[in-house]
């Protein structure tokens, strides 16, 4: 059976364990990372109440250009193969639309995103599953 967590419980856990936080909701804390060297944050794991650990992963089209729908898809779960590997379940998979911030009407890029999931029993085993979750490449690469 599992115990559910409060976000603050959760978000306390994290902070003691040296992790940022990004965002706070009811149900979920999402951690923060960093991807180049400056103060630009992003945030593709969360640790739910339930203690399950939620991470996002994608492949951009203007990476992958000539490749159809099916095919990106398939190069972020071939990229996150280690993922599904060490216990992490795909639960969802959608194309996000990313527009030009000043004009929504122009296209700049669509995303493959596979959302993945990892239930835990406790919140050590939280903890590390969420920096297992952090170390993982997140983006398809060529």
């Amino acid at each position: 059976m599992v115990v559910e967590r409060t976000s603050s419980e959760i978000k306390a856990a994290l902070k003691e364990a040296g992790l940022e936080v990004y965002r706070t909701t009811e149900s979920a804390v999402h951690i923060a990372e960093r991807p180049r060297e400056n103060l630009i944050m992003d945030s593709n794991v969360c640790l739910r109440t339930d203690l399950t650990v939620v991470f996002v992963a994608r492949a951009e089209r203007a990476t992958f250009p000539h490749d159809g729908d099916a095919a990106l898809f398939a190069r972020v779960r071939d990229h996150l193969s280690a993922a599904t590997e060490a216990g992490f379940t795909e639960t969802e998979a959608y194309v996000t639309d990313v527009t030009a911030p000043s004009d929504a009407s122009l296209l700049l890029d669509r995303w493959y995103q596979v959302r993945f999931e990892k239930q835990t029993p406790s919140f050590e085993t939280a903890i590390a599953t969420v920096r297992a979750a952090l170390e993982l490449d997140k983006i398809a690469k060529r």
